[in-house]
């Protein structure tokens, strides 16, 4: 249980960092061009979107069996890869 504990605790803590990394591309927006502008907004809004499904499946995963967390921690870590890529993807097209 201590393992499953860590395991969720740092997804949580990297959540709250991407969290806060969305904020600052949000606040950015307001010096952007209106075409820009829109577009940056959908993308932030699909990714906390993605941002609050991972931290749904992070409490799921905190409740579950022993037998469910495995296979409840393969999905969540191809999910987490995807979402860690787009939010990079996202940093990197915003400050480019």
């Amino acid at each position: 249980m201590k393992d499953r504990e860590v395991y969720i605790e740092k997804f949580s803590a990297q959540l709250k960092k991407w969290n806060s990394e969305l904020d600052k591309l949000e606040a950015e927006l307001h010096n952007a061009k209106a075409d820009t502008k829109s577009r940056y907004q959908t993308q932030i809004d699909e990714l906390r979107k993605r941002r609050d499904e991972l931290n749904e499946r992070l409490k799921e995963m905190r409740n579950s069996s022993d037998e469910a967390w495995t296979k409840l921690k393969s999905g969540f870590e191809k999910s987490w890869n995807e979402f860690s890529n787009s939010v990079n993807d996202a940093i990197s097209e915003f400050r480019s």
